[in-house]
């Protein structure tokens, strides 16, 4: 193996293991249970109707600084903008789970 393509493959899985949300413990079943109850009103597949440039789409989540579980889960409990605060009605759990279900659409594309 050639010294370029180990350090490749040191930062590939460094980045899997760091981006999957299955590695915090997220339950995405129910992740997908609870974004289907309370937030697909507004972002059906991913989509913002709300506020359009506020998508759960990849790139909009980069450029909106929230591509990080912590940062996702801050949203959904907190809110900012338009977005209302489900941190008083949702357990921690279900925060956590479907923060972490939004992360793994977004990097599926939804």
């Amino acid at each position: 193996m050639t010294r370029s393509f180990s350090a490749l493959m040191v930062v590939f899985i460094a980045t899997a293991f760091f981006y999957t949300p299955g590695v915090f413990g997220a339950d995405l079943a129910n992740g997908r249970k609870v974004f289907e109850s309370y937030c697909i009103g507004c972002h059906k597949n991913g989509g913002n109707t709300v506020a359009a440039g506020k998508t759960l789409k990849n790139d909009a989540l980069k450029e909106n600084g929230l591509t990080s579980l912590k940062a996702v889960k801050d949203q959904v409990a907190a809110g900012r903008g338009s977005m209302p605060a489900f941190g008083s009605f949702l357990s921690a759990g279900d925060v956590e789970d479907v923060a972490a279900y939004v992360l793994n659409q977004a990097g599926r594309g939804w």
